[in-house]
């Protein structure tokens, strides 16, 4: 059975790393293909999924 998204949040929490990797994987792609197509910038794009994985990390 697959976790929820939500349970690999605690589990991150929790200290297992595997688990934002996972989440990582799993929302990169989709959230890239949105900002860059609202942005029309690719570079653009990418900085901004940069940013918000890093920032993504340091609050879990």
């Amino acid at each position: 059975m697959e976790l929820t998204d939500q349970e690999h949040v605690e589990r991150r929490r929790d200290g297992d790393p595997d688990d934002f990797r996972l989440l990582v994987h799993r929302y990169q792609g989709p959230l890239f293909a949105f900002l860059a197509g609202r942005l029309r910038d690719r570079t653009l794009a990418e900085e901004a999924v940069t940013s918000v994985g890093c920032d993504t990390c340091s609050k879990t």
